[in-house]
């Protein structure tokens, strides 16, 4: 190969035309005569010689050397070969097929495009390198009437390259594929119209689509939703509440519809089905709060609770205050707790009054997801702590793990000194052995912040009870708790611990020391934390430190 190609470039240099056409022409070796071609090819770009000279090559008896003179005269666009080049959209061999609509498209040869509608029909959709090649060489050539009317055309592979073709030109008439009777060609014209540079002028009408249902399959719907988001029109948006009113249409594209809306005052900049950057948008909040309140209230009594729970959540991004109090409705009367707690979210977002009022009344008596969700809420409303100090002792006391940790966390939150009384009843609970040992990191990380003189003499006396373990003393509260998952990210990624030098997990990382391979089950916890906090603690005998001292 090295050798020919040198050989090849050095005739070339020479201009040495008659030697390498002898070589093209002579049928005893093919590699030769392709190389042969590909000098040619050369000196023609050169101006040493006509393009014509390699049509002569179009009829050769040998399939490769046709395919390559096709090839040939394509790149170097030599239009004079056009009409010697369409009887090889019919030869036998695929490959000559393929350059030969790919040589003819670079000519932008426009009798070509009967010939290359029939190579498509032929095809039958079966080889996609040939449609490819015959859906670029009708882009090139341009003549998008010709390729409209195939809309009607009864080949399907035929309206297939059609809708390939119209995307490759951005054509508006990819609209009229919309309505055709296959459901994948109609999917296809989707993501032509709405996908990459798009086109913008006929999104409106796959927005219609949404209207259908026909085709129901979700490539389809997203583009139809993605489209009426990017129109922004009163229609557009009433297509997209109708869509999620209808409880026969599919929940996860209604999700979707409703996810959309709830952007629809500022949607990404980037689309929501492709990704592609499309640019900042902003629209007048008024109108899409007051068409759409009336339906989202209507959505907060689907018998999905999903809907019920994005309808809530859509109310909340989109400000429409009119629907708080059919919220406030769900809160009180729907008896799923997701609900419930999606709906005090949204109140903190659209009536902080209101859900001050309500985050009480939870705290007080609603069950533990939403007393939850209520504590984690806290930090964004004004609450006198007085009036929520007994149902927050309550539940220091006598919640649930999660509901613990939420009001811990909560109490952050909150004027210092006036947690203080309940972080003194906590630890006291800690130093009688009573508190969840998951528990403990959460409420010594808020003592510790707090800074009460009291509350510190209480963890320091905490700290003694386990002086004897050393360093260990200062971290007993890691015990138990915890993320394994998180933890493993710190393992293999954090790079101030690199616990993979010395260590191995999963067969990578270091043999310094032990792999960490199911060490929870070899070894307990107190072990494993001494051996963080401490790695000195119990490392191999071989591998520690020492002096040594030389005799003279």
């Amino acid at each position: 190969m090295r050798v020919r190609q040198k050989a090849q470039f050095a005739l070339v240099d020479r201009t040495a035309s008659a030697v390498i056409e002898e070589v093209a022409q002579s049928p005893d070796h093919q590699l030769a005569r392709v190389h042969a071609l590909w000098g040619l090819t050369q000196l023609v770009r050169l101006g040493k010689v006509q393009g014509s000279v390699l049509m002569p090559f179009l009829t050769d008896t040998d399939p490769e050397i046709r395919a390559q003179a096709c090839r040939l005269l394509g790149d170097i666009r030599w239009v004079k070969a056009g009409t010697e080049l369409l009887p090889l959209l019919d030869d036998s061999e695929a490959r000559i097929r393929f350059f030969a609509a790919e040589a003819l498209g670079r000519m932008a040869e426009k009798s070509a495009v009967a010939p290359i509608i029939r190579m498509l029909e032929k095809n039958g959709d079966q080889d996609a390198y040939l449609r490819h090649a015959g859906c670029l060489a009708l882009a090139r050539i341009g003549l998008a009437e010709r390729i409209i009317d195939l809309a009607k055309h009864p080949s399907r592979a035929l309206r297939i390259a059609a809708v390939v073709t119209l995307r490759k030109l951005q054509h508006p008439s990819l609209a009229l594929f919309l309505a055709d009777e296959d459901e994948f060609i109609v999917t296809e014209a989707a993501r032509a119209i709405n996908d990459d540079l798009s086109v913008e002028e006929v999104l409106p009408q796959l927005g219609q689509m949404l209207a259908q249902s026909r085709f129901e399959n979700e490539a389809l719907i997203r583009r139809a939703i993605n489209a009426n988001l990017r129109v922004g029109t009163m229609q557009s948006m009433k297509l997209l509440i109708d869509f999620a009113l209808d409880n026969k249409r599919d929940l996860s594209m209604r999700l979707e519809a409703l996810m959309a809306l709830s952007t629809w005052i500022h949607p990404s900049v980037v689309d929501r089905v492709d990704g592609r950057y499309r640019g900042k948008i902003e629209r007048d909040p008024y109108e899409v709060r007051n068409t759409a309140s009336a339906s989202l209230t209507l959505l907060l009594k689907d018998p999905d609770y999903t809907i019920r729970i994005q309808a809530i959540r859509t109310c909340a991004k989109l400000g429409a205050t009119a629907v708080t109090g059919a919220i406030v409705d769900a809160m009180t009367n729907d008896k799923n707790a997701e609900v419930r707690s999606a709906g005090l979210e949204a109140l903190v977002t659209l009536d902080q009054i209101q859900a001050q009022t309500a985050i009480k009344t939870i705290l007080a008596k609603e069950e533990e997801p939403v007393r939850v969700t209520a504590l984690q809420q806290l930090k964004a409303l004004s609450i006198d702590p007085s009036e929520i100090a007994v149902s927050l002792n309550n539940i220091l006391t006598g919640g649930t793990s999660q509901e613990k940790q939420a009001a811990l966390a909560a109490l952050v939150n909150l004027p210092k000194e006036s947690i203080v009384d309940q972080l003194s009843l906590m630890l006291d609970e800690l130093l009688a052995g009573n508190v969840d040992e998951a528990l403990q990191l959460d409420l010594l990380d808020v003592a510790l912040n707090n800074g009460d003189e009291s509350v510190l003499k209480k963890i320091e006396i905490f700290r003694k009870k386990y002086a004897e373990l050393g360093m260990a003393a200062n971290y007993i509260e890691c015990m138990e708790g915890g993320d394994s998952r998180a933890g493993r990210g710190v393992l293999i990624n954090n790079s101030a611990a690199q616990c993979l030098k010395c260590h191995a997990i999963s067969g990578y990382g270091g043999v310094a020391g032990p792999p960490l391979d199911n060490v929870g089950a070899r070894r307990d916890r107190l072990f494993l934390l001494q051996s963080l906090v401490e790695p000195s603690a119990h490392l191999a005998p071989w591998l520690r430190s020492g002096n040594c001292h030389l005799e003279k």
